[in-house]
Order: C-alpha cells, then structure tokens, then sequence
C-alpha cells in the first residue's frame, strides 16, 4: 500500500512539472479556438 501512495505522489507531482514544461514550451493563447470547435463536425454526441 504505502508502494502505490508513493506511485501515485509520483504521478500528481510528474503531472504538474511536465504541465508547466509543456506550458513554456508551447505556451497558452486564450484566444485560439479548440479542435472541438474549429474541426467540427456537426455531430450530437449526447442528447
């Protein structure tokens, strides 16, 4: 058990050193639109 706690510690913290990684490198502009919107395809997915 106390393997997995560690595991899991591990995890959530590679999370967000790797986020802040990926978020300095590639950046965030607020404006872009996401996939979901600009290669829509007209489809419901739930209704």
């Amino acid at each position: 058990m106390v393997t997995f706690f560690c595991a899991v510690i591990l995890l959530l913290i590679g999370y967000f050193i790797y986020g802040k990684f990926v978020e300095r490198i590639f950046g965030i502009d607020e404006n872009r639109p996401t996939p979901a919107y600009s290669k829509e395809d007209g489809l419901i997915m739930f209704q």
